[in-house]
């Protein structure tokens, strides 16, 4: 009875590979798969809540799951809900290690290095360069104020609620934002393990997104 279609529909990944062994061909032999098969096959050892597996591969696709814990009794995993709980963390951790994150993270720094010049001009033009500088109407945009040139054109368009004053005030929200977006994203994209890969993707594609949409209209 062959077997080579059970694990099918498991999720593709590449392993560092290992040969069979003879305990497992044994088994796979019992069921007349037959030896080209077998030889094409390679292996990963997985420990899961005490038992110990060894997931086969055909390439990079999962082809069978088989229960070594007792050596005199190897057997074959063949219910799919099992068989998804088994393998997810080799195969999560198979994937970050596919992933080029780091990569990810200095083309993010780049993008946003290229827009840095024209932001730090716009943080002094309007005063928030210095630490504990703000504008907010109940500060009367103090930022602003520092910095002669933006106070004479506050002054003179309105004062803190005027579109200069308003302008700045989300300029600075958005700044703010963006620098906050930026370090989640760095930081998040250098810690992925196979426990956080869902939550930690999660707040990288929230911080991308805010990245982006902020980037659009600062």
């Amino acid at each position: 009875m062959k077997l080579s279609h059970l694990l099918l529909l498991l999720c593709i990944l590449t392993v560092s590979a290992s040969a069979s062994s003879n305990t497992v061909v044994s088994l796979l032999q019992s069921y007349n798969i037959s030896s080209s098969a077998i030889n094409s096959l390679t292996s990963v050892n997985i420990s899961y809540r005490g038992a110990s597996y060894t997931e086969l591969f055909k390439g990079s696709n999962p082809y069978l799951l088989v229960n070594t814990t007792n050596p005199r009794s190897y057997s074959f995993v063949l219910s799919a809900n099992s068989i998804a709980e088994i393998i997810r963390n080799n195969t999560i951790g198979s994937s970050i290690a596919s992933l080029n994150l780091g990569q990810l993270a200095g083309e993010m720094t780049s993008y946003l290095s290229s827009s840095s010049a024209a932001l730090s001009d716009c943080l002094t033009e309007t005063g928030l360069n210095r630490q504990g500088s703000s504008c907010t109407v109940a500060n009367n945009c103090e930022s602003c104020t520092t910095v002669p040139a933006c106070n004479l054109d506050l002054q003179q368009l309105g004062g803190p609620t005027s579109p200069l004053g308003l302008g700045i005030m989300q300029f600075e929200s958005q700044y703010g934002q963006l620098n906050s977006s930026a370090s989640a994203f760095e930081r998040s994209s250098s810690n992925v393990t196979a426990a956080n890969l869902a939550a930690t993707v999660a707040v990288i594609n929230s911080a991308f997104s805010n990245i982006s949409s902020i980037s659009i209209t600062i």
